[in-house]
């Protein structure tokens, strides 16, 4: 839905789904401070963020510190008008797009998981496997 004058470039989206097509084609984004903010800066696209519980405050801060986000502080301290304020001045800095472009692909490269199942699988084989378990019952589930 489109937010403010008819022909705005602002758009409010509900119950996406396809998020990543959605992300990868927004030039920013306002958002909370969760996986989602990680997963804006991997796609290099800039963000205002909002902490909307505790735990995600230290990703905000993070992000903002390393240039790829601005972070207006947890949801509840933060009125409507801050929000549209940053947002306007975001959507015509060009320059600061691109810069928290940047440094949000170089913080994050989406490889996470993979280092993570790599160190797994490194510690697994440092163990010994045990080729058969003859005590687990067979399956004898339907379908």
């Amino acid at each position: 839905e489109t937010v403010g004058a008819e022909n705005s470039a602002v758009h409010l989206h509900r119950n996406v789904m396809d998020m990543a097509t959605l992300m990868s084609r927004s030039h920013m984004a306002i958002a909370s401070s969760g996986g989602t903010a990680l997963e804006l800066a991997c796609l290099g696209v800039p963000m205002i963020l909002l902490g909307l519980s505790e735990d995600q405050v230290p990703v905000a801060t993070a992000l903002a510190a390393a240039g790829a986000a601005e972070y207006l502080g947890f949801w509840s301290t933060v009125d409507d008008t801050d929000i549209g304020d940053r947002a306007q001045s975001l959507s015509i800095n060009n320059e600061s797009r691109r810069r928290m472009s940047a440094c949000g692909k170089a913080l994050v490269d989406g490889l996470g998981a993979k280092r993570i199942a790599t160190e797994i699988l490194n510690i697994w084989s440092d163990r010994p496997i045990i080729a058969e378990q003859e005590t687990i019952a067979p399956d004898t589930r339907t379908a």
